[in-house]
């Protein structure tokens, strides 16, 4: 959302989501919020509990629908359903049905679910483009290069008729991602695609990825803490990320919650992920990697309390680590740095 709307500024006024005002209560009062004469406005639309992706999109009907991703979180709101996994992904596919007629729907082409996604945007009777992004020599956005630095990841782009490099000041391949739909968002629209480099000016204050150099009385150690929120494929992006990074590394890790009655089978599966970054020690907090934790290769410890956590880390370091920090809000983890700054002095990282 913040990388659209900072791209969008360049050619007219722009009004977007603040924080995550994202449900459909809120996503009403957005629509009512926006100024008569503002030349775009972008709007997150959130499948949350109990307000749907289908409420707030007839409300928004957008000119661009954007599909980011889709996984298995908040799939607690469909455990009535015969198949809960696939009702999140109809769900999500379900903002197509109120784009405005001769809209545009924007698609991911690195999902899983792109097969479905793409299928459905083509049956649609008023979508008129379809714009497809990914690293497919088909794709209407391509990804040609990436290159990855402390602070964020420089990437090389491509339309029909543009090649663009955009530096992101954001950690993470994942974010590679967003790039191309944010450009994708510009061929949308009729905007040139270099529109995109634009991203460079967005704030790094707007990830919720923040690194800091860190001193425990003496070691000092770089953080990688990402405590937004803790989607399955929010924490295998994190893993991703980590597998990157040379040298000895720790991560804390909560459980990924609203994962219903495949809360089990999910976090097995994430311990996969986990063991192949090669960290030297695992600390898991919550139930779930708290039962599932035994089948890790790599050696670990699991608490139900986040603190523990944080003194076990602390025993653990030696000067020169790397940690990471992948949380859930509703864990504690949000705030994580706060108990971390009484321990050690902390200096954020910016480019």
């Amino acid at each position: 959302t913040a990388m659209i709307a900072t791209c969008l500024r360049k050619h007219g006024t722009t009004w977007k989501t603040r924080n995550n005002n994202n449900a459909t209560p809120q996503v009403t009062t957005n629509v009512i919020s926006v100024p008569e004469d503002n030349n775009y406005a972008v709007m997150e639309i959130a499948l949350t509990g109990d307000d749907r992706v289908s409420d707030a999109a007839s409300i928004a009907r957008p000119h661009v629908a954007v599909i980011t991703s889709i996984s298995k979180a908040h799939i607690e709101s469909f455990a009535e359903e015969d198949d809960p996994a696939q009702a999140v992904v109809n769900e999500k596919l379900s903002i197509m049905d109120h784009v405005v007629p001769s809209g545009a729907v924007v698609l991911p082409s690195a999902s899983e679910h792109f097969g479905q996604m793409l299928a459905y945007a083509e049956e649609s009777k008023h979508i008129k483009k379809i714009i497809t992004c990914g690293r497919r020599k088909e794709d209407d956005v391509r990804l040609l290069t990436s290159e990855s630095f402390d602070t964020g990841e420089r990437v090389t782009l491509a339309t029909d008729d543009e090649t663009v490099t955009v530096d992101i000041p954001f950690v993470g391949a994942h974010m590679h991602g967003n790039t191309l739909l944010v450009a994708g968002v510009m061929r949308a629209l009729g905007l040139p695609a270099s529109s995109a480099s634009a991203i460079s000016d967005t704030a790094q204050t707007m990830s919720s990825l923040i690194i800091y150099d860190a001193d425990f009385a003496g070691k000092k150690v770089r953080i990688f803490n990402d405590c937004y929120n803790s989607k399955d494929q929010n924490l295998r992006a994190h893993c991703v990320l980590a597998s990157s990074k040379p040298g000895r590394k720790f991560i804390i890790v909560s459980d990924v919650p609203k994962l219903a009655q495949i809360a089990e089978e999910i976090h097995a599966e994430l311990l996969t992920h986990i063991d192949a970054v090669g960290f030297e020690h695992v600390i898991t907090v919550g139930p779930h990697f708290l039962k599932a934790a035994t089948r890790l290769k790599t050696p670990f410890s699991s608490y139900d309390d986040r603190f523990q956590a944080l003194v076990r880390v602390q025993e653990l370091i030696k000067d020169g680590d790397t940690i990471f920090i992948k949380g859930a809000p509703e864990s504690g983890f949000k705030d994580i740095m706060k108990n971390i700054s009484g321990v050690a002095k902390l200096k954020r990282v910016t480019r």
